[in-house]
């Protein structure tokens, strides 16, 4: 019910009486090591974690260290320590204004922290907290909640050691919370076993609607709330973790919706690639920060398929290099573009560049990195809707124009006006880039790309950057790697099809005639525009020699 007030013999007394689905979150077995409390906004979050050492008698144990965390000290201020200050003070606690921390007479502490940053946790390395709490955990990278994990101990028979956590969906955190406590049952209460740790964690749903000391207090807050735009409104009224604001490609599809009538998605299941495809391979290298590479194939059609990605945390160039060089074996890839840091000189014999040509065998050059406009390539590519025509009404189509242009500029512009005029094909290709379901880190990347905004909170163009990271149990958490390799690539591929518009590659081009004999079988056709493609790539490829360059798609 929340925080009440009862007048007894003329006495005012308040007390805080949880309802039904913190009562739940309290009655979880303390053999269950994680806990999350999640969902709609007013479902009470804040208030269950602090109450909870106070519910559970901790508080009276002098041996009792908790401690409380938000991302930022300004959060802290503005909601834990002011409602927590109220609460514990009522139990004879004080507060510590200069260390954060609430000291209760049986000598307990509690303390209110914030991780600003992934490395601040590392802070906490030789302590011991019986009880961990995270106030708005989608608010953190995963990095540092399971690295508190590590501090969540007791050597006190008396005291469990617990971790508690609570959020509403959205921000940076929302793909790998979703996928810890959510995905495994949306609606909650099952126990979930890690089937590496064999620890047990479990997700009770928040809901609003058991608020009623808010709704009697408020009741038109649910209609404020209905009145919010649509993705907003279903994370914060309905609790829906399929939507929220904040994140960057939003059309991105894992999964087909059931009950949508387009079934479309982003993935897709393997499949052998045409020999004929071009093929193309993106590198974003790195030692502190991973190595992710990704092979593409571009289909006649224009649709690019990523067929295979590999990640490498803290390996020497010699490794990732040569097992590309197996990996790619027996394939024809047209180019390699590499991260362009590659190419700096580090104070070493050789540059990374230089290091993969050599154990590698292949070349790499320079990879294109605008980031807004790298961004932007992607929702084009993730686009599933037909664009707008951009063709003139016919009505307007003047036949005398047509002869004027053809007798003043001649056939090519002549064509270029009737161009003006003729219907647009519609799209055949959406969206016009499909993952293979064995790419997962891109496949788990995606959804996380938040916009990153300044200190005014004001939101930018580009994606929000974040880093992998090793927890101290070996476990990694992705960064944003596989986003960034994703975008030299597609920069890369564009390219190489408006050079194949222009005549000045001949990849895609071929590939539309293998694909033209398969479904028509003539091979005299075949033969002869194959003859015109050839002989103008090998005179491209002449010229290019006279002027002391190369061109031309590079064989291995």
């Amino acid at each position: 019910m929340g925080l009440q007030t009862e007048i007894v013999d003329g006495q005012t007394t308040r007390f805080w009486r949880p309802f039904s689905t913190q009562e739940d979150f309290i009655q979880v077995p303390d053999s269950i090591e994680e806990r999350f409390f999640g969902g709609m906004v007013g479902g009470g979050k804040t208030d269950i974690l602090i109450y909870f050492p106070v519910v559970r008698g901790w508080y009276q144990n002098p041996n009792f260290r908790g401690i409380i965390f938000r991302k930022s000290y300004p959060q802290l201020e503005k909601s834990i320590i002011p409602r927590a200050t109220e609460i514990y003070k009522a139990l004879g606690a004080r507060y510590n204004a200069s260390k954060h921390f609430w000291e209760f007479p049986s000598g307990a502490i509690i303390y209110a922290a914030h991780l600003d940053r992934n490395k601040d946790a590392e802070e906490h390395d030789t302590n011991e907290y019986h009880y961990i709490a995270f106030d708005e955990l989608t608010h953190f990278e995963e990095w540092p909640y399971i690295y508190m994990m590590s501090r969540c101990r007791s050597t006190d028979p008396t005291l469990p050691a617990v971790l508690a956590s609570a959020s509403n969906p959205g921000n940076i955190g929302h793909g790998w919370v979703k996928k810890r406590f959510i995905d495994h049952d949306k609606d909650g209460h099952v126990i979930i076993e890690d089937t590496r740790t064999k620890t047990k964690r479990i997700y009770i749903p928040s809901s609003i609607r058991d608020n009623k000391y808010l709704m009697e207090n408020d009741p038109g807050y649910l209609n404020k709330l209905a009145n919010l735009p649509e993705k907003e409104r279903r994370a914060k009224l309905d609790g829906d973790w399929e939507a929220f604001q904040g994140q960057v490609f939003e059309e991105f599809r894992e999964k087909s919706d059931p009950f949508a009538d387009d079934k479309r998605t982003h993935v897709c299941e393997p499949f052998d690639i045409p020999l004929y495809w071009p093929r193309f391979v993106a590198i974003d290298w790195g030692f502190v920060h991973p190595t992710v590479i990704q092979w593409f194939a571009l289909s006649p059609n224009g649709r690019i398929y990523l067929y295979r990605e590999r990640f490498y945390y803290k390996a020497k160039v010699a490794k990732w290099a040569v097992e590309f060089s197996i990996d790619s074996r027996n394939e024809t890839i047209e180019w390699i573009k590499m991260d362009p840091s590659a190419w700096q000189q580090r104070g070493t014999e050789q540059t990374i560049a230089e290091e993969f040509q050599k154990f590698s065998g292949y070349t790499p050059v320079k990879a294109d990195n605008d980031r807004i406009g790298g961004k932007m390539l992607i929702h084009e590519y993730l686009r599933l809707e037909q664009k707008p025509t951009l063709k003139l009404p016919q009505d307007n189509f003047s036949l005398d124009m047509a002869q004027k242009v053809l007798r003043q500029s001649g056939q090519k512009a002549y064509e270029t006006y009737l161009d003006l005029f003729t219907p647009e094909q519609k799209e055949a290709n959406l969206p016009k880039l499909q993952i293979f379901s064995s790419c997962t880190l891109l496949i788990e990347t995606l959804p996380m790309c938040m916009y990153d905004e300044d200190a005014d909170g004001k939101r930018a163009e580009d994606v929000k950057k974040w880093d992998a990271k090793e927890s101290s149990d070996g476990t990694m958490t992705i960064g944003d790697d596989a986003y960034d390799n994703l975008r030299y690539g597609l920069k890369g591929i564009e390219k190489h099809i408006e050079e194949s518009k222009r005549g000045e590659n001949t990849s895609l081009q071929k590939a539309k005639l293998y694909e033209q004999l398969i479904a028509s079988g003539n091979h005299t056709a075949f033969n002869q525009q194959m003859e015109k493609v050839e002989k103008a790539e090998s005179q491209r490829v002449v010229f290019s020699l006279v002027r002391g360059t190369s061109a031309g798609r590079r064989r291995f």
